[in-house]
């Protein structure tokens, strides 16, 4: 068989070489001899050949010819061609499960494909059963702006091939390559707007796209956008893969993909634009949401863009919630939130404001009617409640004189007491040297106490010290400035611009009586220290630094290189 490869590509070269009469690149036609096509720069040798892609020059469906291999997936294999009838190029997708089948190669331009195994011929057979149910998924949504159109479909070779509309362009992913690695947010607000308004009519057929990625969206020359690849597409809600199969593209796939059995709905895809809105806006991939669960350290938009508006910030990351039902609930909620005017915004916050004064007229109306209710029980209850204190005015006056009566007889009590107090006094005298002494001790432990108060007093006013010096330490190098110019920022103002949040200051003494004051931030998750040294005088200097916990050598190097950053 690998003489029969050999054979192929050896042909197909040769082809190219001595007998080819269009590019494959632009499908014009060229000059026998020419090595690259005049109109489009394209060599006809670039074309990638093995025993996998069909070669260049092959007719499919009596009217498809095939040109350059656009792409090769797990499942499929993307040619660009030339339709005949219809004089313009295309793009046609092969399903070929590269771990289920081979081609036949036995004779000469062998296409037809054949399963490795028996066992494979089932598995086979329902790859080609979704294959043709993703044809029929775009061939549905043929006019909608944001998707992909199919054409035609036909089996032929073993296998199935769907005819797309195509796209001539790059995309999304190299889009940001070329520009940046980021874009500005009023151009990816309108990249995304196409593709919102077409999902919103593909869910509304209950049908998921389920792999949404920079990889899967296209930007043709023109400044179309297409959202592609309908291969991992499921209904839901309906009779269709109750049992959702796991697709995960990292930082793009919500919770809820990470399982077989979880419920996928419209949220879903929602995720998964979001994150590459967060993505195009910040130029950094959200972490993957299986890390998210416990500690979701998704750093806020706002941190690399501040000046993102904050209606947009939030509908994003609201999209990227980890919880299905923390997100919005459908492509319509999504496109209000991101596309809501000033006048819009300004009448949702007025919805906001009246709500609260309606709650807060509804309360007080509540009290005053309570207020009146009881002005009126008051009244209409009135010699019911007169003669209730009347007698409640009775029952006191006659625990008054009950009262009377208890007071003589304690009086007589006391003096019986007081007879027994002299009969005793004799006795209390014998006991009065044990008493004094028992004094003296007393008075002496009490001496004690002060001396110990006193003690404790000194130590704390110590600390005090200590604590006022090394705070007084911190103000010195915080709040100092570079090499005594007084029109430079201060290091605490530096180190704030720098940190992607205020960061902390501490500051101790060594064995030696020394004083150090130490800085710790951090900046786009990394953490850093910085260590300075405070001298007589209000004087310091910088002599340490780490970065992660591991001690940073160059540590003015890196100093200077913070002063850079903020223009210091």
């Amino acid at each position: 068989m690998n003489v029969v490869k050999y054979i192929r590509v050896f042909a197909f070269f040769y082809e190219d070489t001595y007998m080819s009469k269009i590019c494959y690149e632009c499908f014009r036609q060229i000059q026998e001899e020419a090595i690259a096509c005049p109109y489009c720069g394209f060599r006809n040798s670039e074309c990638v050949v093995n025993e996998r892609i069909l070669p260049p020059g092959t007719v499919l469906n009596n009217k498809y010819t095939l040109g350059k291999c656009l792409g090769e997936g797990g499942f499929g294999i993307t040619y660009l061609a030339w339709d005949q009838n219809m004089e313009t190029r295309i793009a046609i997708k092969e399903y070929y499960p590269s771990n289920l089948v081979i081609r036949d190669l036995n004779v000469y331009g062998g296409n037809t494909l054949h399963t490795v195994t028996s066992t494979g011929q089932e598995d086979f057979k329902t790859g080609l059963e979704r294959f043709v149910k993703e044809a029929a998924i775009l061939s549905k949504f043929f006019n909608l702006p944001g998707i992909v159109s199919v054409k035609d479909f036909f089996y032929e070779n073993g296998t199935a091939y769907m005819a797309m509309e195509y796209i001539d362009g790059i995309s999304l992913k190299e889009y940001l390559k070329q520009n940046g690695n980021k874009l500005p947010v009023a151009e990816a607000l309108e990249i995304v707007k196409p593709i919102i308004m077409s999902l919103a009519i593909v869910h509304k057929n209950k049908l998921l796209h389920r792999d949404i990625s920079p990889d899967n969206i296209m930007i043709s020359k023109d400044g179309q956008v297409k959202l592609i690849d309908f291969g991992a597409a499921r209904y839901f809600e309906g009779d269709f893969d109750k049992s959702m199969t796991v697709v995960l593209k990292h930082g793009y796939a919500p919770i809820e993909q990470y399982s077989r059995k979880s419920q996928q709905g419209e949220a879903t895809d929602i995720y998964g634009l979001c994150a590459v809105m967060y993505r195009m806006i910040t130029g950094v991939v959200p972490e993957e949401a299986l890390e998210r669960v416990h500690q979701d350290r998704l750093l806020p938009m706002k941190q690399y863009n501040k000046k993102i508006p904050t209606h947009i910030a939030m509908a994003i990351e609201k999209g990227l919630s980890v919880e299905y039902k923390d997100r919005q609930q459908n492509m319509q909620e999504l496109y209000n939130e991101l596309y809501a005017t000033k006048k819009q915004l300004r009448e949702k916050r007025g919805d906001k404001v009246y709500s609260v004064i309606r709650k807060g007229l509804l309360i007080l109306i509540i009290i005053l009617l309570l207020i009146i209710l009881g002005s009126l029980l008051f009244i209409t209850n009135r010699e019911k409640i007169d003669k209730f204190g009347n007698k409640v005015k009775t029952v006191f006056s006659e625990d008054e004189e009950y009262s009377s009566e208890s007071v003589d007889q304690k009086t007589e009590e006391e003096k019986t007491s007081k007879q027994s107090s002299k009969e005793t006094d004799s006795d209390a005298v014998e006991n009065d040297e044990t008493v004094a002494e028992q004094e003296q001790i007393g008075s002496d432990s009490v001496e004690n106490d002060k001396a110990t108060e006193q003690e404790q007093a000194a130590l704390d006013v110590t600390e005090e010290v200590v604590d006022e010096e090394l705070e007084h330490a911190i103000m010195v190098v915080s709040k100092g400035v570079l090499n005594g110019r007084s029109d430079a920022y201060s290091v605490e103002d530096i180190l704030n611009q720098y940190c992607d949040r205020a960061g902390t200051w501490t500051a101790g003494r060594d064995e030696n009586d020394n004083v150090f004051v130490r800085f710790a931030g951090s900046r786009l998750g990394e953490t850093f220290t910085l260590e300075f040294q405070v001298f007589t005088g209000d004087t310091f200097k910088l002599i340490g630094a780490t970065k992660d916990g591991q001690e940073y050598e160059q540590y003015s190097v890196f100093f200077q290189e913070i002063l850079d950053e903020v223009g210091a």
